[in-house]
């Protein structure tokens, strides 16, 4: 028996040895945290997408914009006629402002809107002026495709709320 108690004094004393060791080697240090408030984005149209004005033809007839800050106004097919001088076609533009040392990411909606009162011409935005990565603040120009039918009277056929352009930090 003094065996087993001579094992169960020395298991004791290591265990408080070790207890006591674990406290000498603690340590303990402070973490930082912080935060940067950034200004807001703001987007504000400079100058409105603007096919100019077009007779429509005996086809459907398909005009293109394109994003550039030089507008340049295309017929891909069909028979419609560009009319120049009377209005001025344009890329939509934009000013985009917000925290100058942070990057953005610009997109427009993808998909098709109409213009005019009854839905008659399909328009479909295209952003490839809009890149990502650029540092803030800066202009985004945004081009389309538009489908006219045929026969289409005359008349200004517009969606104020045509296409969405969307900026987000990264």
């Amino acid at each position: 028996m003094k065996l087993g108690k001579i094992i169960l004094n020395m298991c004791t004393a290591v265990a408080v040895a070790l207890v006591a060791t674990s406290t000498l080697n603690a340590a303990t240090e402070d973490g930082a945290a912080s935060v940067d408030i950034v200004d807001f984005i703001t987007i504000t149209e400079s100058r409105s997408l603007n096919f100019g004005d077009i007779a429509s033809g005996t086809l459907a007839s398909t005009i293109t914009i394109d994003s550039a800050a030089a507008e340049n106004r295309t017929l891909t097919g069909g028979d419609a006629q560009l009319v120049t001088g009377a209005a001025l076609e344009a890329s939509g533009s934009f000013l985009l402002t917000g925290s100058i040392a942070n990057t953005v990411s610009v997109s427009v909606a993808d998909g098709a809107s109409d213009l005019g009162p009854s839905n008659e011409i399909v328009f479909v935005p295209f952003a490839s002026n809009c890149t990502t990565g650029v540092t803030m603040p800066i202009s985004c120009f945004v081009g389309g495709t538009i489908t006219v039918p045929a026969a289409l009277p005359a008349g200004t056929y517009s969606n104020p709320a045509a296409y969405v352009i969307t900026v987000t930090y990264e």
